[in-house]
């Protein structure tokens, strides 16, 4: 069961993060810059369907991981985008320029049920494939053989065109 429709707990290590306030006391949003215990932290991310995930002191956000752990669509919010694994992250989940949070109500309001289920469920699928060890695991032998397979082939090629 959500209960919320987007939530944030965390410091306010870069000001992205200050831009979560404007959702403070907005009914169906749980927003705190106050310590939580882990257990109420885990709890809240799992009853959100959104979870804000800024970027903190790195482009990045670790928070990502734990929205798709705990079953959160992630907002990534930054102003410059690395994408995890190279996937298309708005498959699973929201990118958002800092200074467009300020729409972030309207934008989540205005995503339809379908579209949530959908995204829940590519969380899912993300989460076991790529974030949980055996996924990680097996992403970084796949990249070892594509790329054993790369630098053969073109070893190969070299041979052939040499040999011309």
């Amino acid at each position: 069961e959500k209960k919320w429709l987007g939530s944030f707990i965390g410091s306010k290590t870069h000001e992205c993060r200050m831009y979560a306030r404007v959702m403070k006391d907005k009914e169906g949003y749980y927003i705190s810059y106050e310590p939580h215990s882990i257990e109420n932290y885990c709890r809240i991310m799992h009853e959100s369907i959104f979870s804000l995930c800024p970027r903190g002191y790195g482009i990045n956000s670790f928070r990502i991981t734990e929205s798709l752990q705990y079953g959160a669509i992630p907002i990534y919010i930054s102003d410059d985008f690395v994408h995890p694994f190279d996937l298309q992250f708005y498959e699973y989940g929201v990118t958002l320029y800092s200074k467009m949070v300020k729409f972030l109500p309207e934008t989540l309001e205005a995503i339809d049920e379908l579209t949530i289920i959908g995204k829940q469920e590519m969380c899912r699928s993300v989460y076991e494939n790529y974030y949980t060890y055996d996924g990680c695991y097996k992403q970084i032998i796949k990249s070892l053989e594509q790329e054993y397979t790369s630098r053969n082939s073109w070893e190969q090629i070299r041979k052939d065109v040499t040999a011309l």
